[in-house]
């Protein structure tokens, strides 16, 4: 075998979506009988910023503010499944915030719509957030980011992060979970508010829309319903 010349070698590449842009992939789950379907949605928001008090922090925030009321909507009120949760996810790099429904009851693309629904009406309900229930969640954040490592896998692990990053996208910070804890206690409901509408706005959105649906799923909403959800597909 002879190696591959550069210019054939595979690259590893990020597509940058615009504004408003959400891709849609289907997926049959391969067992046969699983009753489930479920749709993972990932919002991207761009590559990590370098420093410490960048959009990381205002993202973390905006997760631990949205987590109670995504569970409270899609699975208490709306009872689309039991597995209800958002998250901060980071790949390649690149940011972004992920919301994942799975049911038994519905489609996948019905659980893209109450995804989309919640976080339409999500602004609203940061607006009428007393101002002690957001100190609550800034001190409940603050706290789990100055947990001390429970052991050395932990400290490790915490070491290699900054080591992986080669000095790129802010590394080689020893003390960051410290640095955002002191930038999250900084951070305004108004600042909060801010950057979920202008990175998260219905018009502003742009991500991939993961949607698996089991053989056995049975789908009980009405079909035209189906034709509210947005996106293009993608093989």
């Amino acid at each position: 075998f002879q190696p591959l010349p550069p210019s054939e070698a595979p690259s590893h590449r990020v597509v940058i979506l615009e504004p408003g842009v959400e891709l849609v992939y289907h997926a049959q789950h391969p067992n046969p009988d699983e009753p489930n379907s479920c749709c993972m949605s990932t919002y991207l928001l761009g590559p990590i910023e370098g420093g410490v008090a960048g959009r990381s922090c205002r993202l973390a925030l905006l997760v631990d503010l949205m987590s109670q009321p995504a569970f409270n909507q899609l699975r208490t009120k709306e009872q689309l499944g039991y597995i209800v949760w958002c998250t901060r996810a980071v790949l390649d790099g690149i940011e972004s915030l992920s919301i994942t429904v799975q049911s038994k009851d519905h489609s996948a693309d019905f659980l893209a719509t109450r995804i989309e629904a919640f976080l339409s009406e999500f602004s609203g309900y940061l607006r009428t957030i007393e101002p002690d229930v957001f100190r609550s969640h800034v001190a409940s954040l603050v706290a789990r980011y100055r947990e001390s490592d429970k052991n050395i896998g932990e400290e490790y692990s915490r070491h290699l992060s900054e080591l992986s990053r080669r000095g790129k996208q802010g590394g080689y910070r020893w003390q960051r979970a410290e640095e955002q804890a002191q930038a999250i206690e900084r951070l305004s409901i108004e600042e909060v508010i801010s950057f979920f509408e202008q990175d998260l706005g219905v018009s502003r959105r742009a991500g991939l829309s993961v949607r698996v649906s089991g053989p056995k799923a049975v789908n009980v909403e009405p079909a035209q319903i189906l034709q509210e959800f947005r996106g293009q597909d993608v093989d």
